[in-house]
């Protein structure tokens, strides 16, 4: 069965065309329905593919810590022991879910963040040395969630 299209006189068999999507298909299925097997030969070698829900759980976990730290540092009559060991286990966890995001400095399918993780690791590591001085120091624990304004700034 062959049609014409209507911007040619090229006949087109449909039957063809069908089955070649679907052999794409399931190829893209049996070698990985997420995927990352298509990726591995589409993107250069120093590409990190972020996926959206890997994204959204690190930005997730940073958001809940940003919050944690502001709350424990407005909580007036919490003992510096605790304050201080909240805080850097939020830092920590800040850590965490930027590793999860992958290496610094690579180029991945989320440009912004890219050019901009480097810099929110520096500013999570500089939190956690004033948190740990003697005494201990929450300026720049207080001013991390403003580095989130480097990516979340709207454009005005």
């Amino acid at each position: 069965m062959s049609a014409k299209s209507d911007r040619s006189d090229v006949p087109i068999d449909w039957a063809r065309a069908l089955g070649a999507v679907l052999a794409i298909l399931a190829w893209g299925l049996a070698c990985g329905g997420d995927g990352s097997a298509v990726r591995r030969h589409t993107y250069p070698p120093d590409f990190r593919y972020i996926p959206e829900a890997e994204l959204h759980a690190s930005m997730q976990e940073l958001a809940w810590q940003t919050v944690e730290i502001q709350q424990v540092l407005a909580a007036p009559h919490l003992p510096e022991a605790s304050r201080r060991s909240r805080v850097l286990e939020s830092l920590q966890r800040m850590e965490d879910a930027t590793s999860a995001l992958g290496p610094g400095g690579w180029p991945s399918n989320h440009p912004r963040l890219s050019r901009n993780l480097d810099a929110f690791r520096e500013d999570i590591r500089r939190a956690r040395r004033g948190v740990e001085a003697e005494p201990a120091n929450y300026f720049f624990a207080r001013s991390v969630s403003d580095a989130c304004q480097r990516c979340h700034v709207r454009d005005r």
